[in-house]
């Protein structure tokens, strides 16, 4: 059994709380709660009434604190609500000694006590002074400062704790160096809880990947499936199975002719098409990854619909919506950041415009029409998935060589398109992944096209009424007064417009006022 994923992806360890499983919180448990409740402060300090001034002959200056370092000292002892940092503050304060008299080790020790100022300052006062300033027992105070005097131990927890845990140590080690040496496939779309979730082959699960475990590790480092799966769980966050969206159908196909071949010889070539099928994938990604000099770098693709309006009755699963697009362009590789400076979105329903070639070339057009291109760069270098209707398209091709031609900029030489994959029946594209395609086909330059400009497309005319049965059903008949809804309102009436009449493509696209499509 191979533990290998689609993509060869390293499984790496979660952030913390972003396990497959919640872990426990303690520290919400009603007995927790209760002991940190025994730790907070009762009542307010008392002023001293002792009448130690610090005159000539005493040793204790407890009425020269002003109310601000009372309350000061008060809140620094407080500051935690674990008792074990409350007793190290106390015994910062109380320095004790062992009594001249008497021989036990229980014996009340000899114990001064001082007031902290913020300036760390300390300040001796008597004991009743301290007791109703910090609002301690005095019995709770003998008890830190003795066991410091006898055993010169700092305070420390002796109940309960984790006294098995640190024996398995090496076994989680092993566990751990035992997953993170599989290969997973990353999850294409997913929501913001499940980032960081990756995905295992289908035919595995945790009991097989515990067999697997237990015949590669030696015999000391054996678990029960239990602990493996409580630790596995806890610190990763795997699934079994793939994400079957946006998936490559050449992979797919291969796996399940993979499924049925009884052959060996065909299994061997399927098997062996595949691995250059993911060669010339990643030599794809390796290309979008590498930086050249002289190159802008740009990768454009359609973003998941978002179907309006998100309501949830059950309805709206069933009824008609209105599909929201996003897509987006990005300036630069695969290693740098996303800033606003290099990345654009073109938000537009369907209402507005169709999802095709025209709108993807106009989008883009706008994107190369306004970019910043430095005056050292030749090359313009476009990567893009092989989607038919909408990147690989004539449009397209004549889109860029209609900007390269009279838009670009005068030190832009040359414009390259990239897709991942070879499309077989083709001939005029180049065999080896990693060469562009010309914009040109034979016998035809770029001087030769002229690309005409058309106006914007047209809307949209679908019947959309089924959306404002949904809108009534839910916000009432008088949901078009509702501010929050004025988006379907304005939408609703565009959509209601005769057939001659026409709307802009993009007119929510980013700044498009001068947009043109191409055919």
């Amino acid at each position: 059994m191979e533990l290998v994923g689609e993509n060869i992806f390293p499984v790496k360890q979660s952030p913390q709380g972003k396990g497959r499983k919640k872990l426990l919180q303690p520290e919400t448990h009603k007995r927790n709660v209760d002991k940190l409740a025994r730790y907070i402060p009762k009542a307010l300090p008392t002023i001293p009434t002792c009448g130690h001034n610090g005159r000539p002959g005493l040793a204790y200056y407890c009425t020269t604190l002003t109310m601000k370092q009372i309350k000061d000292f008060h809140a620094y002892l407080y500051q935690s609500k674990d008792k074990i940092k409350q007793d190290l503050l106390i015994l910062a304060c109380c320095k004790g000694q062992s009594p001249k008299t008497g021989k036990s080790n229980h014996a009340a020790p000899a114990i001064k006590y001082h007031v902290r100022l913020s300036e760390g300052e300390l300040i001796r006062v008597c004991a009743k002074s301290f007791l109703g300033i910090t609002n301690l027992s005095k019995d709770r105070i003998q008890r830190i400062v003795r066991n410091f005097v006898v055993t010169g131990e700092l305070p420390r927890k002796r109940r309960g704790g984790n006294r098995v845990g640190p024996k398995n140590d090496e076994t989680r080690n092993c566990i751990k160096r035992f997953i993170e040496s599989i290969t997973c496939t990353e999850s294409h779309y997913c929501r913001s809880k499940t980032s960081v979730r990756v995905y295992l082959p289908c035919d595995l699960n945790f009991k097989k990947l515990f067999d697997h475990y237990l015949r590669r590790v030696p015999q000391p480092m054996h678990v029960k499936l239990s602990y493996f799966r409580k630790y596995v769980n806890a610190n990763y966050n795997i699934a079994f199975g793939t994400p079957l969206t946006d998936c490559c159908s050449t992979c797919l196909r291969t796996k399940e002719q993979l499924k049925v071949a009884t052959s060996l010889d065909v299994r061997q070539k399927l098997v062996t098409e595949h691995r250059v099928h993911i060669a010339k994938a990643k030599a794809f990604f390796k290309l979008l990854k590498n930086q050249k000099p002289n190159t802008t770098y740009f990768s454009f693709d359609c973003q998941k619909n978002l179907a309006l309006p998100r309501l949830p009755d059950q309805a709206a699963y069933f009824s008609q919506q209105i599909n929201y697009n996003n897509f987006t362009v990005v300036a630069g590789t695969s290693t740098d950041k996303l800033r606003p400076k290099n990345v654009f979105s073109y938000l537009w329903t369907e209402i507005d415009a169709r999802k095709d070639s025209n709108t993807i070339a106009s989008a883009l057009q706008y994107a190369l029409k306004n970019f910043d291109f430095h005056p050292s760069k030749e090359t313009v270098r476009l990567f893009a998935d092989g989607c038919g209707g909408q990147n690989k398209n004539t449009n397209m091709m004549a889109m860029l060589a209609y900007w390269l031609l009279e838009e670009s900029p005068k030190h832009i030489k040359q414009i390259e398109l990239i897709f991942p994959i070879v499309v077989k029946g083709e001939p005029n594209y180049c065999s080896d992944v990693g060469q562009a395609k010309s914009v040109c086909k034979k016998k035809f330059s770029l001087p030769s096209m002229a690309p005409e400009k058309l106006p914007l497309g047209k809307g949209i005319k679908g019947d959309k009424s089924t959306i404002n049965v949904l809108l009534s059903n839910h916000y009432g008949a008088n949901w078009r007064s509702l501010p929050e809804l004025n988006f379907y309102k304005e939408h609703l009436k565009t959509a209601s417009a005769s057939p001659e009449e026409t709307v802009d493509s993009l007119e929510n696209c980013q700044n498009a006022e001068n947009d043109c499509f191409f055919v």
